[in-house]
């Protein structure tokens, strides 16, 4: 493909006239002459081209035809920056400005969506969540890349997005055991299938377990202090309004047991109050 060819291809692609693409750098005649190979135009007005088709100038100084590999190699740099930083957001906007997905690409976008539905389910975003999970889940079949990882959790945080009071229900541990392991957010597994046995090491996790093994042995009083000081410390730990969900509802239930029904109530609005914040 000639020059030429490629500046026309771009434009028609962008419903653009050869007027609006000559703007006033050059004149409309100017671009025509380019278009047919009648003219060899500077680098400047080259790199002027360029921008105004949004493509790679190396892709219009080259012989070759492949523009996914030029605006690939261009937005390469920005999306790793983009992912180094977990700013997923603007990892995902570089890669969709890239004309096709071949597995890198597939793969980082199902990292980007999975981290995105991960960080919605914490934050209450539900809808959000369920969006972005099964966009990860989608680009996760699209690759040959090793995306265990993301599978094995995406059943998981879909469960709590479309049932957070009662994940279990549509959550099938027996399929997805033999995926788990330490490599993919053990812990917060045996949490979510309700295992309070398990040794866990987060904080967080390690205390709503006592509290819930005290709460079994009907320990109340006990009970309250571990789940007051999670609530206490909450600001200390990544923001997981799942967790602080189940620590509001045990509150509630430590409360009513001892009938100390006001104290009940507010935990109970907390608790509603989050679970309002879900449907949002």
């Amino acid at each position: 493909m000639t020059l030429g060819e490629k500046v026309k291809l771009a434009r028609i692609k962008l419903k653009l006239t050869q007027a609006e693409v000559a703007g006033e750098r050059i004149t409309r005649n100017m671009l025509s002459c380019i278009e047919r190979g009648r003219a060899t135009p500077s680098i400047e007005t080259l790199e002027y081209l360029a921008e105004r088709l949004e493509l790679p100038l190396p892709y219009l100084l080259s012989n070759g035809n492949d523009l996914f590999f030029f605006k690939k190699k261009e937005r390469m740099p920005m999306i790793r920056s983009a992912l180094e930083a977990k700013n997923y957001t603007v990892a995902i906007s570089h890669i969709m400005k890239i004309e096709g997905k071949d597995d890198e690409l597939s793969y980082i976008l199902a990292q980007c969506y999975f981290e995105l539905g991960v960080t919605a389910v914490k934050h209450g975003f539900l809808q959000s969540a369920v969006r972005n999970l099964s966009l990860a889940r989608d680009f996760c079949e699209r690759t040959i890349y090793d995306t265990r990882r993301f599978e094995c959790m995406i059943p998981i945080y879909l469960a709590i997005a479309k049932n957070v009071s009662s994940p279990l229900l549509e959550f099938e541990p027996e399929r997805f055991e033999e995926f788990m392991d330490e490599t993919v957010s053990y812990e917060f597994y045996r949490y979510f299938i309700l295992d309070f046995t398990y040794p866990f090491k987060h904080p967080q996790l390690k205390a709503h377990a006592e509290a819930k093994r005290l709460i079994k042995e009907r320990k109340y009083s006990e009970a309250l202090t571990v789940l007051s000081g999670i609530e206490e410390t909450k600001s200390q730990f990544e923001h997981n309004s799942y967790i602080m969900f189940g620590v509001y509802s045990d509150l509630e239930l430590c409360y009513k047991q001892l009938f100390d029904f006001e104290n009940a109530y507010r935990y109970a609005s907390k608790r509603i109050s989050l679970m309002e914040g879900f449907q949002s």
